[in-house]
């Protein structure tokens, strides 16, 4: 008899992430609503590592702030955390919540001091580098900041490989900035057109209709899916799982799963043995 449930595992590992994180597990989710919930979370916050620093030509920093982002190149350069920078729902333990701009163009934006600051620097970070597109102001009066069409001709400009492929037989945009706001509140995807005739419509990857991004949909299914893969594969291997650890049919054999902190690898354990397996095991 084998004893494995790598659903409740992972569940474990949800809890743990989040309490770690200063986020809830929702016992009335289900673990796939709260596993979305995470995947969400993790593109918001970045990965403690150091990243180099691009400015892009057109970038312009408000005068009062040009000591503040220097101060925030060299924490983002040295890989230090940065979480205090990032939207005020991160600051406020609420980095579950929907960011329209990350989910739909993938930019994210930053601000020039912990406290907050009127002027924000939007940017897009990947694991090695952050690429500083352009600093404006946002609050009450400047909605439209979140769907200003100059951020992506900024990123086509200066890095047209962050935003992938274009497509060029796209009707060209025709909407104002109203528009694009009322169309960005309503989670529906639009079209950007920039000024060499290439539009972009979800280059973030996308939202659903509730405001989720279609990335953490995808990664929600490809993590079920491994688990059930992992599952069944190593309920079929027990006899050579037994054999590797010199057990008898009638011993005790439960294996648990350890996920690295970011959820994007597993190790399997077997308390009896106090042991992790390193198996070729067959699918």
């Amino acid at each position: 008899m084998i004893t494995i449930n790598l659903i409740e595992d992972w569940t474990q590992f949800l809890r743990d992430w989040m309490s770690r994180n200063s986020l809830q597990y929702f016992e009335a989710q289900s673990v796939r609503q709260n596993s979305e919930r995470y995947l969400n979370a993790v593109r918001r916050i970045p990965r403690l590592q150091p990243r180099r620093v691009h400015d892009s030509k057109e970038l312009c920093v408000p005068e009062a702030h040009t000591a503040d982002y220097a101060a925030l190149k060299a924490l983002i350069e040295r890989g230090d955390d940065i979480r205090d920078y990032l939207s005020r729902d991160i600051v406020n333990e609420r980095a579950d919540r929907y960011d329209r701009l990350l989910n739909a163009w993938g930019i994210q934006h930053l601000h020039f001091q912990t406290g907050g600051t009127r002027d924000v620097l939007f940017a897009k970070l990947t694991e090695t580098d952050l690429y500083a597109i352009q600093a404006f102001p946002h609050g009450r009066g400047n909605e439209e900041v979140w769907v200003e069409s100059s951020l992506l001709q900024i990123l086509h400009d200066n890095w047209p490989s962050l935003l992938g492929v274009g497509e060029t037989e796209l009707h060209a945009e025709s909407f104002t900035g109203a528009d694009r706001l009322a169309l960005r509140k309503a989670n529906i995807n639009f079209i950007t057109t920039v000024a060499d005739g290439t539009s972009y419509v979800a280059p973030g990857g996308g939202m659903t209709t509730s405001g989720q991004c279609v990335f953490d949909t995808r990664d929600c299914d490809r993590i079920f899916a491994e688990l059930d893969e992992w599952q069944r594969t190593l309920e079929v291997n027990e006899v050579e799982i037994r054999a590797a650890l010199a057990m008898r049919p009638t011993d005790e054999l439960a294996i648990k799963a350890i996920f690295q902190s970011d959820g994007h690898g597993v190790e399997f354990y077997v308390p009896s043995r106090n042991t992790l397996l390193s198996l070729r095991l067959k699918k």
